[in-house]
């Protein structure tokens, strides 16, 4: 496994480094250092905590970051004796479901950090809530929430669909009671912490909710939101307790802290649209060009999956720290070896242009085919150095296959309205199967930013309905598999490449020694706030 470094520029003098509590202009109260702070309280520094700002209305949950703040109605969790992950209650105490009606019976030791018992009033509220919002959790499926009495709640379905209990794990429960317009700023908490200060870009600080029934060993969280280089350098004054690091800097030592390198899901791919140049598409209401005349062609995508050493862009990217990756499900339940391969055969993806009439008639290097020059243009989010390095590391192997992809930094607007016409290096994983029906479901396209390459296959399309509509999580998995097998995945025999799989990354925390992270459960697409998901095995 390979490591690179990065010389840190700027770093601030150790000495004179303090941390201040942002209590207000002109403050000048420090954070807690490692000699003040209490053997019950942390200091972190794992990047943008706010992104959804507390509230599942603006995103707050997607990516299973709200667990600090707020308790679902289930939750993953990893089974001590098979080691594999399993959905079980939060607040419900137990949950079944008989057709389309779910139901859940809630404890009755849950309470919002003001006190207010979490009752069935509040799961109806919020999921009518966002169902009516339509925007951040896609509640479509959902018919009726009804509260039969104070801690039973019944959540009937359109249809079947395996995708809820998943889903249920990501929608944090907000009280009725107090919520409105404001509530980003006085967040009241259903989960183990409640926020009692909060200065964005600054600092945020939390405290044990005094009502939360389960035994918590830190009961006050500061969290430093600052950017990598400085964090680390309050990691090397010792200030710092968990500290979120990318793969650059994941080879530096702090006297007292060691690197965890924790499982995820978090897939990073390219898109390859497949269908001709021509039309016309809309992305996030953008609308802009679809389709692309030289990755429409299954011999280029195929060839490009044969032929890229997924290996060597793991080392590249990531330092390593990663591994290939031939699905969005590698690793889950619903994933499967069949999608598995060997790649790294660039003469065998050579071979397969040729034979589909792509030589290089003017011996420039690319080839062409009836006059199209195999060049596709690949677009990059700027703000993620390892979407820039994949783009750089990926063009690089995909020319010496005669295909010259073209790099350019974009803004998500930019791919929006360019992305259905060009490749775009992407990042997607979660704990559900929703990622496969959203990558290759043909009633996907045009639905958020879904399904960018436009692919349907009425095969793969079957298998993925026969699964939401299994009875249960478990009884769908099959179909889930079958579709990956039936073309929904990046294998050169039986995969039509729509989106080329290429690497798994792991989310890397520098922790302090005198701190136990508990067994984490995987973690998806959303480096920073999961690693909250079992914090009440904190020790």
């Amino acid at each position: 496994m390979s490591r690179r470094s990065t010389a840190l520029a700027g770093l601030v003098t150790v000495a004179a480094l303090t941390l201040a509590a942002c209590s207000g202009p002109g403050s000048t109260t420090a954070a807690p250092t490692a000699q003040t702070r209490a053997e019950d309280e942390l200091v972190l520094a794992v990047g943008d905590v706010g992104e959804g700002e507390f509230d599942p209305l603006r995103g707050w949950g997607n990516h299973q970051e709200h667990k600090v703040l707020h308790s679902s109605l289930v939750q993953w969790h990893r089974n001590a004796e098979s080691g594999e992950m399993e959905l079980v209650g939060d607040l419900a105490k137990d949950f079944s479901h008989e057709g389309v009606v779910w139901t859940f019976h809630l404890r009755e030791d849950f309470k919002f950090s003001d006190g207010e018992p979490v009752t069935a009033a509040d799961v109806v509220f919020t999921y009518d809530l966002l169902k009516e919002d339509g925007t951040q959790f896609d509640l479509g499926n959902v018919a009726e929430v009804r509260a039969v009495d104070e801690h039973t709640v019944e959540i009937e379905l359109v249809q079947p669909d395996s995708l809820f209990g998943p889903q249920a794990a990501t929608i944090a429960i907000l009280p009725e009671h107090a919520y409105g317009e404001g509530y980003s700023q006085n967040p009241i908490a259903s989960g183990p912490y409640r926020v009692v200060e909060y200065q964005d870009g600054e600092q945020l600080i939390m405290e044990a909710n005094p009502y939360y029934p389960e035994e918590l060993a830190y009961r006050k969280l500061t969290f430093y939101l600052a950017d990598e280089e400085a964090a680390l350098s309050a990691a090397q004054a010792g200030t710092i307790d968990v500290a979120k690091v990318s793969y650059t800097n994941a080879d530096r030592q702090f006297e007292g802290m060691t690197l965890e390198q924790l499982e995820s899901v978090e897939t990073m791919a390219i898109t390859l649209p497949t269908e001709p140049a021509g039309g016309t598409a809309e992305t996030m209401g953008i609308e802009g060009s679809g389709g692309n005349d030289v990755t429409s062609d299954p011999a280029v995508r195929t060839a490009l999956s044969l032929g890229v050493d997924r290996r060597e862009l793991n080392d590249i990217v990531v330092a390593g720290y990663g591994e290939p990756a031939y699905s969005v499900a590698d690793t889950l339940p619903w994933g499967t070896e069949d999608v598995r391969f060997a790649d790294a055969d660039p003469e065998g993806a050579r071979r397969l242009l040729a034979d589909a009439g792509w030589s290089d008639t003017n011996g420039d290097g690319t080839v062409d085919k009836d006059g199209v020059e195999a060049v596709v243009g690949l677009m990059y989010t700027t703000g993620d150095p390892a979407r820039a390095d994949l783009a750089e590391s990926f063009a690089a192997q995909a020319a010496e296959l005669g295909i010259r992809f073209e790099p350019e930094g974009a803004t998500w607007d930019d791919i929006y309205a360019e992305g259905k016409s060009k490749a775009v290096v992407f990042a997607l994983g979660s704990l559900s199967p929703k990622e496969l029906w959203d990558t290759y479901s043909s009633e996907s396209i045009g639905v958020s930013y879904n399904n960018m390459p436009n692919y349907s296959d009425p095969e793969v399309d079957g298998h993925l309905r026969r699964a939401r509509l299994a009875d249960t999580l478990g009884e769908s998995i099959p179909h889930w598999q079958a579709a990956q097998v039936a073309g929904a995945s990046s294998h050169p025999e039986t995969g039509d490449v729509s989106m080329l799989w290429i690497l798994r990354r792991d989310h890397l925390y520098f922790i302090n020694d005198r701190v136990d992270i508990g067994e984490q459960i995987t973690h998806g697409h959303g480096h920073g706030m999961q690693i909250f998901q079992n914090v009440t095995q904190w020790r």
